[in-house]
């Protein structure tokens, strides 16, 4: 039987860069925990998370505020899973190939959930056909893009692409930066969170720009990605 101190063990040495997943950590290992101690898969996690992300998304069709930082406490959930899975692999030495595939699949599926819904509760309350549309094929595009690259690094064997950080230009970096931010786990939820809470405290209703943005950003990294899959192929 796993035991508190060895699920925290093992979230701890697989800490993420990112500040929000390396808080997630500090109590992540009790989920993990319990769920070793059901015997559950780690797919099972992975699967429910997405569940949660996929319910959480649904709140943002709605146009109240309160319904909008439920449906990010959800994502939050969403994201305290996904630490789990991939730490319960680990604890119950059932890492496969088809689990790390379903888990970074899920990402740009939820990446997808979120500004797709965002961008029709953004509609509800605007009326703008415009960002509806705008936001859709950026949420679609989203999700092809992270498919590609997940496609690509597969078939090179994950191997790491050529050229260190350090070689890399100023101007590549941020776009590398944002590139990860949008299409890692949890990345488009940390400007949401402060945008809920500028509503909450001003009773304002500056969640409407968000998927606008969030689409933007996202058409410059695939801009980014058919100019390097153009420059290949010359």
């Amino acid at each position: 039987m796993v035991s508190l101190s060895e699920a925290r063990e093992v979230s701890i040495k697989r800490k993420k860069s990112s500040p929000f997943t390396r808080f997630l950590r500090e109590f992540s290992f009790i989920f993990t925990w319990f769920f070793a101690k059901l015997g559950v898969s780690p797919n099972f996690v992975t699967v429910l998370g997405v569940l949660f992300a996929f319910t959480g998304s649904l709140m943002f069709i709605f146009t109240s505020v309160y319904l909008w930082v439920l449906g990010w406490l959800m994502l939050v959930i969403y994201l305290i899973l996904d630490c789990v899975d991939g730490d319960l692999a680990v604890i119950k030495d059932k890492k496969t190939d088809f689990g790390a595939f379903l888990d970074k699949a899920s990402h740009p599926v939820t990446n997808s959930f979120l500004i797709l819904f965002t961008a029709i509760g953004a509609y509800k309350i605007t009326g703008s056909m415009l960002l509806l549309v705008f936001s859709s094929t950026g949420a679609t595009l989203f999700a092809i893009t992270a498919y590609l690259d997940l496609y690509r690094s597969k078939k090179a064997g994950n191997h790491k692409s050529s050229g260190s950080s350090s070689n890399r230009s100023l101007l590549h970096r941020p776009v590398e930066f944002l590139k990860n931010l949008i299409f890692g786990p949890g990345g488009l939820t940390y400007p949401l969170a402060c945008i809920l809470v500028l509503d909450l405290v001003f009773h304002t209703s500056y969640r409407v720009y968000y998927p606008f943005l969030a689409t933007l950003v996202g058409y410059m990294v695939v801009s980014k990605r058919v100019f390097l899959i153009r420059k290949s192929l010359n």
